[in-house]
Parts: C-alpha cells; sequence; structure tokens
C-alpha cells in the first residue's frame, strides 16, 4: 500500500503524481508538455510521440457517456500524432464496462490503462515519491517524522548505525519528489551534496543560485574566475566564505537557503564521453611536425568560449579554452604524471607533442566522422617549459640505444650529469660516431717482452694517435649494463712525466718486461670511443659532440692537426 488516498486528493496533485511517476520511469524520453488542457491529447508522451498519456480525473471509474465521450475526443486528438500506443491514466478502479470501452476504442495500436491499482504498484517502486505525496501537508509531514524519529539515542552496533542512517535518508528523500540529498561527514563537517532523482528535475522544479563575488584583483581565485565565467569552469573551484555576498538558493523548501555561508565551491560538469582524437601539430609556416593519438572531450562552456579537454595516455593532460571569435586568444593548461618507472616509448610520445607544441603553429583535432576542429596555438597564452624539449631528447637517445640493443628502460627519478653524457655518447655510437669519453683523459699500459724501439718516439713527450680494442665491452646505462661485441678507445696521446723517465730506464737496462706506463690526452681534452664495426675503416676519427644543453664538453670537436702524429 503506498498510503495515498486517491479519493481525497485533488486534480493538480493527481498530475503531480502521475508526472513524477512518469519521469522516473522514462526519465529523458518523456517530458510533460506545457499548457495542458489545449494540449491536442497529450499529457505526457515519450520519444517524441511514440508512445501517448492521456490523464482524467475520474475520482471513480464509472462508465457515464459523458467520460465516454471524452475519452474519445482525446483519443481521437492523439491520433494525429501517430503514436504507437496510447495510454489513459486515472486515479480510480476503472469498472469493467468502461474498461471495454476503452480498449475497444482502436484495434491499429496498443491501448494502455493504468488505473488505481497500477499507479499504487508503481508508486511502491519509488517510496519515496509514495512518503512525499503521502505527507503532503507540513504538519502531517511533521508528525511522521517526529514518530518515526522517537528513537533510543544509543546506538548498539553497526547494524543500528545502518538503520537509522537509512530512516534519515529515507526521511530526506521522501522530502521532495525531484531532489534529494547524499549526506556524508568529512572531518567533522556534514556535507549535503544535492542530486537530481529523475533527469527532468531542473525543469521540474528549478533551482537558481545568486550571489556577489567579492573577489581581491590580484588573488589566483579572481583568475580561476574569470577563466570559468569566460570558457566554463572545468576544475573544482573554491571560493572563501568573506568573498561572497548576498548568496541565496531559490527553488523547492529543500533547498531554498539565504544567509551566509563558510565556502562556496564550484565543479565541473561530467563532460561528454571521450572520443578517440588524432592530433596534428604544424608550425608557424604550417609544415607538418607530426600526429599524436590522443582522446578528447567537451568539458565545458561560457560567456565567451568553450573548454576541451585532450589527454595523451595517462601521462599529460591539457585543457584548451577556445573562443567564440577569431580576434581573442585562448589559453592551454595542461598537467603532467609523474614519469618515473614509465616506459621511454610513452615518454617520447608524451614529450614530443608537447615540444612540438612549443613551436607554435596550429593544433588540428581530428575526431572523426568528418569532425574537426583547429586551434591556432601561436595565438593561446601559455608557458612551454624547456624541460619538455629535455624529457624528449633523453627519451630519444633511450629509444635509440632499445631499438639497437634490444634493451629496455623506464624513466628515472633523476639522472646525473655523467649519466646523460653516457646516455648520449651510446646511442651516438650506435650510430657510427666517435664520441669524447665523459671522463678519462689517460690510460695505464703494462709493457710485456722485450724493450721496442718504436716506444723510443715516445720520450719526446709529443702527442701521437693511439687505439686499442677492448673485447667484448660492457657500458653501464641507469643501471643495466649494456654488452657491447667491441669497443674502440683512442686518442692523441702522449706519455707523462713519470711514464718517460720510467721508459728511459728501462732502456737503458734493457729490461720493459712488466712495465707500467700512462697515456694521457691534454687536460682538457678526453679519450675518444667507438664502436669499429659502425664506422667506415676510411672515416676520419672527428669527435661527434654530445650537444647536451647546459652540458660544457671538454676539449676540441675534432683533432688538431697540429697536434696529431703517425697513428700507432
Amino acid at each position: 500500500m503506498t498510503g495515498i488516498n486517491w479519493r481525497q486528493i485533488d486534480e493538480p496533485l493527481f498530475v503531480r503524481i502521475v508526472d513524477a511517476i512518469l519521469d522516473r520511469i522514462w526519465g529523458d524520453w518523456g517530458v510533460a508538455p506545457e499548457g495542458r488542457g489545449g494540449d491536442a491529447g497529450i499529457d505526457y508522451r515519450v520519444d517524441g510521440t511514440r508512445i501517448i498519456y492521456q490523464y482524467k480525473f475520474y475520482p471513480d471509474g464509472g462508465n457515464t457517456a459523458s467520460r465516454r465521450r471524452h475519452i474519445k475526443a482525446s483519443f481521437v486528438d492523439a491520433m494525429k500524432h501517430n503514436p504507437e500506443e496510447w495510454v489513459l491514466v486515472v486515479p480510480a478502479r476503472i469498472l469493467p464496462a468502461m474498461r471495454a470501452y476503452v480498449l475497444g476504442l482502436s484495434d491499429q495500436i496498443k491501448i494502455t490503462i493504468q488505473d488505481q491499482p497500477r499507479l499504487d504498484n508503481l508508486l511502491a517502486k519509488f517510496d519515496d515519491l509514495a512518503e512525499y505525496f503521502k505527507y503532503r501537508t507540513e504538519l502531517d509531514y511533521l508528525h511522521a517524522q517526529a514518530e518515526m524519529l522517537k528513537v533510543n539515542p544509543v546506538f548498539r552496533g553497526p547494524e543500528d548505525v545502518d538503520n537509522k542512517t537509512a530512516a534519515l535518508k529515507r526521511a530526506v528523500d521522501a522530502s521532495d519528489p525531484d531532489w534529494t540529498f547524499d549526506i556524508t561527514a568529512r572531518a567533522g563537517e556534514i556535507v549535503r551534496t544535492l542530486v537530481p532523482k529523475h533527469p527532468n528535475a531542473a525543469l521540474r522544479s528549478p533551482i537558481n543560485i545568486r550571489y556577489t563575488a567579492l573577489i581581491p584583483t590580484d588573488s589566483p581565485e579572481s583568475r580561476q574566475f574569470e577563466i570559468g565565467h569566460t570558457y566554463g569552469f572545468a576544475e573544482p573551484f573554491k571560493l572563501a566564505g568573506s568573498m561572497v555576498r548576498d548568496f541565496r538558493i531559490t527553488g523547492p523548501d529543500l533547498v531554498a537557503y539565504e544567509g551566509a555561508i563558510g565556502e562556496l565551491e564550484y565543479h565541473p560538469s561530467p563532460g561528454s564521453p571521450w572520443r578517440d582524437t588524432e592530433l596534428l601539430v604544424s608550425d608557424t609556416d604550417g609544415r607538418h611536425l607530426g600526429t599524436h593519438l590522443a582522446q578528447s572531450r567537451f568539458l565545458a562552456s561560457g560567456e565567451k568560449g568553450i573548454t576541451i579537454e585532450v589527454k595523451i595516455g595517462d601521462l599529460v593532460r591539457m585543457l584548451f579554452r577556445s573562443p567564440d571569435t577569431e580576434r581573442d586568444a585562448g589559453q592551454v593548461d595542461f598537467t603532467t604524471a609523474d614519469f618515473t618507472g614509465r616506459p621511454i616509448n610513452e615518454i617520447l610520445t608524451m614529450s614530443q607533442f608537447l615540444a612540438q607544441l612549443g613551436q607554435g603553429g596550429d593544433l588540428d583535432l581530428d575526431f572523426g566522422d568528418q569532425l574537426r576542429m583547429k586551434i591556432s596555438i601561436s595565438d593561446i597564452a601559455a608557458d612551454w617549459p624547456e624541460v619538455f624539449e629535455e624529457t624528449r631528447a633523453i627519451a630519444d637517445d633511450l629509444s635509440v640505444i632499445e631499438r639497437e640493443t634490444r634493451t629496455r628502460f623506464r624513466h628515472p627519478a633523476t639522472m646525473t650529469g655523467l649519466d646523460r653524457i653516457t646516455i648520449r655518447g651510446l646511442r651516438l655510437m650506435l650510430e657510427g660516431h666517435v664520441v669524447a669519453h665523459p671522463t678519462a683523459n689517460s690510460a695505464n699500459f703494462t709493457i710485456t717482452g722485450e724493450p721496442d724501439a718504436a716506444f723510443r718516439e715516445l720520450l719526446d713527450g709529443q702527442p701521437r694517435w693511439f687505439k686499442w680494442h677492448v673485447s667484448p665491452a660492457e657500458e653501464t646505462v641507469l643501471g643495466k649494463t649494456i654488452r657491447l661485441p667491441q669497443l674502440a678507445i683512442g686518442g692523441p696521446c702522449f706519455l707523462d712525466d713519470a711514464s718517460i723517465q720510467a721508459l728511459q730506464r728501462a732502456f737503458a737496462t734493457q729490461s720493459t718486461e712488466g712495465l707500467g706506463i700512462t697515456l694521457r690526452v691534454d687536460a682538457n681534452d678526453r679519450l675518444r670511443t667507438w664502436l669499429p664495426d659502425r664506422v667506415a675503416p676510411d672515416k676520419p676519427l672527428d669527435v661527434t659532440p654530445w650537444d647536451i644543453p647546459g652540458i660544457e664538453q671538454p676539449g676540441p670537436r675534432q683533432d688538431d692537426p697540429q697536434r696529431t702524429a703517425q697513428k700507432t
């Protein structure tokens, strides 16, 4: 039983009850047209006019000639809209004779009767509506709530907490047919979240909020507030209570309020569904820089433009705020996730995109289905940090090493300057270049066997080109050991003073077995390293620069021919 005495309600209340029930059933598909009375046989319609409801306020189900005439007239008017189903709704049990008359109006479409038993069954599914309309006067409602809440305040266990909380929630739900509150407690504060009971709640029972905002001009809130009103609120935004004056909510009694507030917080709408999107970036000359796979959605709209959210994986999120007119400049804000531990290919994709955006030009968003949108990046106010270019360069180097050595890397939490040089150096060697070692400017050797006259040439202390091979060799990159078939090391070397003196004594005694010597390059130079199987034999062994921003490379970029003697 719903507790509603259909014989005692008036016609306006009957209409409200049926509208509320149908709103719950049909949601966005259903609507009650305005101006009922001259509504051409329609009190409620579904999916255009596929289903038409006609309300007749007959407190009893009697079969009278007058009622039959009115019902048929409404039916004839409704048929002009070619419905698939016609539904008659009355607040009483229809008597058999009247039921037979109504169902016999036509055999061309489906005819349905929803009388008191059917309405009671539907209200039983929506108990908050039944309770709301049952206690339709304030005195009745207060009396029923007092009886329901007249309980022992002691909580005797989790089940008791659940029962009493559920009772309170039912009381809140029964306070309005269109709106309710979800109630939570956070850090000792009660938080009420307004929730519509059906999609037509805002149309059926509008809620308006008015206030005056007093925001300091130079505050962060001022910029957020301006962006929100211009392009729509795309992110949560708070105003302290001291910044809000004349706050007022108008609407149903459940939500109506006027007075001071502690804090006003805006939350964005859910936005449209995500769509697979291609991002095409071009520079200021129209040259295509790259195409990137992303997802995008419409997020918010304001007085002068819209906000579109774009994400590449879960690493980067951007809010493009696009104005309605070309004369206005847009804006873009972006956030990136922590790169630590992410695969290098993901970092490379993200950083390439951001580095390309930093070059200005245009961004075309291709949503598919011949739907595209162009955003002029050069006209958008944005701060593109140089860190994205360096992140891209690191990821690019590591991706080459991955491809050439079948190794996989994750982005490190930290990276030293030596790590950075090692990564760039190995990449260059794998691509067939000669590079300067990051730290080594000397090498120690032990002579075996009898003295060789060729060593006497070293006693003058002048540089001569030496090279030697290490096979196999290893390089350590970000904690991973990279094995190389062969590594060549060399450069314009000379003996240090201690080695010259030791070699002179060895020649004097005719004994060089086990003698240790040190070959050095100039103090501001470094030994060269390369991979012999990747450098052509006739290629000059000139150093390819690291070209790492912020790191100065010691030594000449090419060997000084005046400092280079014959190769040994």
